[in-house]
């Protein structure tokens, strides 16, 4: 018989080996998954008229035709005044000579009204409801 002194040298008996095994224990780790519960989620989609107040803009046009009787040289050019546009009118008086005589203007103006009314529109709105089931027991592995 042999055996292995703690030392590592082999030592020796008469007849056979001695075997001695030597165990060691393994720790396994693992995750069991199991219900306990379930969630039930419904949402519903809801739609409503409701009242909004809306801005509606308008625009006008006002013509005033105004009496000047200005001799020029030279035709004047359209101008702009603020927010009133000027058109010049332009006839040719016969004379011994000849000249240029604004008779009138055109005035134009522009103004913007504005107004708020109620009007129906259409709004979606989502509705979310959860419940929950009892406990359930879920089987590991």
């Amino acid at each position: 018989m042999r055996a292995r002194p703690a030392d590592g040298q082999e030592a020796t008996t008469d007849d056979a080996a001695l075997v001695v095994p030597v165990i060691e224990e393994d720790v396994a780790i693992g995750v069991s998954v199991s219900e306990h519960e379930r969630v039930l989620v419904t949402k519903k989609v809801e739609t409503e008229r409701i009242d909004v107040d809306a801005t509606f803009a308008r625009e006008e046009i006002e013509v005033e035709r105004v009496r000047v009787d200005r001799q020029v040289d030279v035709a004047p050019p359209v101008r702009t005044e603020g927010d009133t546009t000027i058109i010049p009118v332009i006839e040719e008086e016969v004379v011994v000579q000849r000249r240029l005589v604004v008779r009138e203007e055109i005035r134009i103006t522009k103004k913007r009204h504005e107004s708020t009314r109620p009007i129906a529109v259409e709004r979606r709105r989502e509705r979310v409801e959860v419940s929950r089931t009892s406990s359930v027991k879920g089987t590991g592995t």
